[in-house]
């Protein structure tokens, strides 16, 4: 019988209720910009790429938030190269929001839109930022068509600094944020649980309401809507893009070691270990995980190359057999090296029971990879975890928990 694993836990900011930005801070006030500006080629990079040259920087960095939709081509490689253009232009990207697949709205007869937003900063201009969204679109292929009809790529700043800009051609806060749920949800991921910081609460103040944003959001229906109204957190795990408030998903254990706590010993051989995997599928397994090192207390570190020769010949024969067909694979490693050989095998998933302190390398190979990353937690290392400095950590915080 298999072990359940609560292995993908959702990180999300969670909206306190009745908090008031007025308390404890006084943003500055915003500034607005209201211009007249040539007319605007939609599409500057027809005839007239952006060069270096053609746009001006500014001295200081400004805190922007820029939403991406899509629903044409490959909506993940679109955004991921959409995020690599903007670092190529000047836009450093600090925070994500998490993959909202969402029912397209005004035009409902088009295909399933993909949804984010990022958090960055930049030194570019609100013009010169929006030069330079437009070029991206143009670069993944978006022309000129149907308003809100289908586009591989879509780009719109919605906050620049505690700015409010109104153009001819650029309105800053985006003047839709209010009535879209596939906005707001994202952006409720990248702001957090309160109001960090003055230009924060800016952003807040611009929805006129007692608790900002939160209250914008939480009229559209809030995190109850996730799951409904049209509107569902997915993840990308391989060709698939999974939704987590369908079902609760269950976690099979595979570990091919001699020591582990409940089945050390038990499958280390290929012929028992692919048994056992077809067992955890026949008895409702949505996902397995695959570990080949032992990290109970005081157990024997293993040299990355002693790790790959166990986990590679069971992981190359389940790869192989008709039961992992749409079966989600982790490999359960600390070790950058196991991670990249296991991914490029066809592993989906990452999870590291030390969280990258083991090995920090991981923590860029799995970035470069694109593959999800589960990150645990782990009182020092299996040689020290049990003396008595942790196990009084453990007793302080059972006490701290207990009292609250």
């Amino acid at each position: 019988m298999f072990k359940i694993k609560k292995a993908l836990k959702e990180m999300l900011p969670v909206a306190k209720s009745g908090f008031n930005f007025g308390v404890g801070r006084n943003p500055r006030p915003s500034l607005s910009i209201n211009s007249s500006v040539e007319p605007f080629n939609l599409f500057p990079s027809v005839g007239r790429p952006i060069s270096s040259s053609s746009i001006q920087a500014q001295s200081t960095d400004q805190e922007i938030v820029i939403a991406l939709g899509g629903n044409v081509g490959n909506r993940i490689q679109n955004f991921n190269e959409a995020l690599r253009l903007m670092k190529n232009y000047g836009v450093t990207v600090t925070r994500h929001g998490c993959l909202y697949e969402t029912e397209p709205t005004y035009v409902t007869d088009q295909p399933k839109f993909l949804n984010s937003a990022i958090r960055g900063t930049t030194k570019l201009n609100p013009h010169d930022l929006l030069t330079v969204l437009k070029q991206i679109e143009a670069e993944l292929g978006r022309t000129s068509g149907i308003r809100y009809g289908p586009r591989p790529i879509d780009l719109d700043i919605l906050f620049y600094g505690n700015l409010r800009v109104n153009s001819e051609n650029l309105t800053v806060p985006h003047e839709r944020i209010w009535e879209r749920p596939f906005v707001l949800a994202p952006l409720m991921d990248l702001l957090g649980s309160s109001g960090e910081n003055d230009t924060v609460a800016a952003w807040h103040s611009f929805a006129n309401c007692k608790n900002g944003l939160f209250d914008i959001w939480n009229k559209l229906g809030g995190e109850s809507s996730i799951g409904n109204e049209g509107i569902k957190r997915v993840l990308p795990l391989g060709d698939q893009l999974v939704d987590w408030s369908k079902k609760t998903h269950v976690m099979g254990i595979l570990n091919l070691t001699p020591d582990s706590f409940s089945d050390g010993g038990k499958f280390l051989e290929e012929r028992d270990a692919v048994s056992h995997f077809r067992s955890l599928i026949s008895e409702g397994a949505d996902m397995v995980d695959i570990g080949a090192q032992s990290t109970r207390p005081f157990a024997e570190r293993l040299t990355v190359d002693q790790e790959l020769d166990r986990l590679i010949p069971v992981l190359d024969e389940i790869i192989n057999i008709p039961e992992s067909k749409g079966i989600i694979l982790s490999v359960d490693t600390f070790y950058a090296d196991v991670a990249a050989e296991a991914v490029s095998r066809g592993v989906h998933v990452v999870n590291d029971v030390s969280g990258g302190t083991l090995d920090p390398q991981i923590l860029g190979v799995v970035a470069s990879l694109g593959v999800p990353f589960i990150t645990m937690h782990m009182r020092g290392d299996p040689s020290t975890m049990q003396n008595h400095d942790n196990l009084l950590k453990i007793k302080m915080i059972s006490n701290w928990l207990a009292s609250d």
